[in-house]
């Protein structure tokens, strides 16, 4: 099912999510939602929080096809850093120069419960650092001066993403 994607600046999006607990059987659907939410939305990432839901799940989309990944957590980072374009389904067309690790290790589980880990490099591993970022009640824009959050806020307003 196609879930509504919070939009910037809801406090929602501010939510530190919680973990998910295998003993309950909630998570699976919202994973599948997430899936179908992301592809629909032609995003690359998705948190569970985006569409109201305080979970520690998220979804990729970023060169291994369709992946959920439940309570993930990026346990090494590279030293280095890239730049490049990021942006956000909560933030629709807005797109903003960020560096992020060239690369991140990160461990979670499938939806089975089962623990997995990877290697994530280049855009895979943006989307990581991005979505789980999400998790924690943070987003890129947080990052960005005040005065630019004021512009964005009013072009969200009216409709208009685009810079």
């Amino acid at each position: 099912m196609i879930r509504p994607i919070i939009i910037w600046p809801n406090p929602f999006l501010k939510t530190k999510s919680v973990a998910v607990d295998f003993d309950l059987d909630l998570y699976s659907d919202v994973a599948n939602d997430m899936i179908d939410t992301m592809l629909h939305e032609g995003g690359v990432g998705l948190a569970a929080v985006q569409i109201g839901v305080g979970l520690r799940i998220i979804t990729l989309n970023a060169g291994h096809g369709p992946e959920v990944w439940i309570n993930p957590k990026i346990i090494r980072r590279s030293p280095e850093k890239e730049r490049m374009p990021e942006g956000c389904l909560s933030l629709p067309g807005i797109t903003e120069d960020g560096a992020r690790n060239v690369w991140v290790d990160v461990v979670g589980y499938y939806v089975s419960g089962h623990l997995k880990g990877t290697h994530a490099v280049g855009l895979r591993a943006q989307v990581f650092a991005h979505e789980i970022e999400h998790l924690d009640g943070r987003m890129y824009v947080d990052k960005m001066e005040v005065g630019f959050k004021d512009r964005l806020r009013k072009r969200l307003k009216k409709g208009r993403g685009g810079f």
